[in-house]
């Protein structure tokens, strides 16, 4: 790994001395649990034949409205997200994406979003009640429900008999910054499994058929 990561670093122009403090933040993001319960699921465990980097999706879009859309928020308890001067013109095309990770775990599928927010120094910086903050801040609960719809809509047109409660295993935005294995998945990770409800409401008003 430490050449890997000396090749990607030259590559971008760091220098030699940041290798280490790498070679630390991969070890811990590959070896430290994404959910508490579960011990097992950790990203060094997920085989190659497992997982797809940087995954595209491009599906027609509805001619949707922000309106529509904060409508569905509402109902469905985003009404923070909803308020929060979501404003758009009426979109018609297509609505094209990376997921810069998906991987499957026990016969379910799970979506990975990789931030190097710098949040502050210490773990406490980045436990759970601040990520939210930051999630909603900076739009990344939007942008992880599309996520979550393409993805939906990518594994339907996959998987034989496919469910979202059976398939689906849920999100993971992972703050590269707070993660270790010191302290497991309550700092630095944020997970979330959105209700099959508010994905399928938004998959109707988002994708054109």
């Amino acid at each position: 790994m430490r050449q890997l990561i000396v090749k990607k670093l030259g590559q971008h122009c760091f220098e030699a001395k940041w290798q280490d403090a790498v070679m630390t933040m991969v070890g811990n993001v590959l070896a430290t649990p994404l959910l508490p319960e579960r011990q097992d699921l950790v990203l060094q465990a997920i085989g190659t034949d497992k997982r797809l980097n940087e995954l595209e999706f491009c599906f027609p879009l509805a001619a949707v409205s922000a309106g529509s859309v904060r409508e569905i928020l509402h109902e469905q308890g985003f009404g923070e997200l909803a308020a929060s001067s979501l404003e758009f013109s009426v979109a018609n095309g297509f609505l094209k994406g990376f997921i810069d990770l998906v991987f499957a775990h026990d016969g379910r599928f799970y979506l990975v979003d990789w931030k190097s927010n710098h949040l502050g120094s210490a773990p406490a910086d980045y436990r759970h009640d601040r990520l939210q903050e930051v999630m909603l801040h900076e739009r990344y609960t939007l942008q992880y429900l599309l996520y979550t719809v393409a993805l939906h809509h990518y594994l339907a047109q996959r998987i034989a008999h496919y469910r979202y409660e059976d398939h689906f295993g849920g999100l993971f935005y992972i703050f590269l910054r707070g993660v270790s294995r010191e302290h497991g998945p309550a700092y630095g990770i944020y997970h979330d499994r959105p209700e099959v409800r508010l994905v399928e409401q938004l998959g109707r008003v988002l994708v054109a058929v």
